[in-house]
């Protein structure tokens, strides 16, 4: 994880873009997926050196907040940070991995509940030091009132309503 050592003066420059962007959101939506996809490639590092995807441990925090009796597979789906269509196969891969485990009960044999196992409580464990690392490396030189205002100028985009 090493920073460039020549920062581009912005995006255009970083690109290799040598005409202006037709506006400012279309710049503001190439600098979201330029950063996302950065992120996205540093954190993948670290998960891959533990034999896990982001998705996948994104299943197995959600496991470790919302309850050690765990969870129906369908509140996964919600609450993942990321939409996957795909959650069964995630919680297969998990299962077969024996990070967590499925299971029924008596009151509801419809319902699947998935809960993590102590090898899922131990990934979690492991990971905590170098997903840190990360999180520190990838803020870079923003101190924290710069990331509390990134957070919520994201969030505000996110959900502001579109006007006309």
């Amino acid at each position: 994880m090493k920073r460039n050592d020549r920062k581009p003066k912005n995006l255009a420059a970083e690109i290799g873009r040598d005409h202006p962007f037709d506006s400012l959101e279309q710049e503001l939506f190439l600098n979201l997926i330029r950063t996302t996809e950065w992120l996205q490639a540093e954190f993948a590092q670290v998960f891959k050196a533990y034999g896990i995807t982001q998705p996948q441990f994104n299943v197995l925090k959600i496991l470790q907040v919302e309850d050690e009796d765990g969870i129906p597979i369908q509140k996964i789906g919600t609450r993942m940070t990321t939409k996957s269509s795909d959650v069964t196969r995630l919680v297969d891969r998990l299962e077969k991995s024996g990070l967590v485990q499925r299971f029924r009960t008596e009151e509801d044999r419809r319902v699947i509940y998935v809960r993590l196992t102590e090898a899922g409580l131990a990934m979690i464990d492991e990971l905590a030091q170098p997903l840190a690392e990360a999180h520190k490396y990838t803020k870079g030189q923003l101190d924290r009132s710069s990331l509390e205002l990134l957070n919520k100028l994201l969030f505000e985009l996110r959900h502001s309503p579109v006007e006309n």
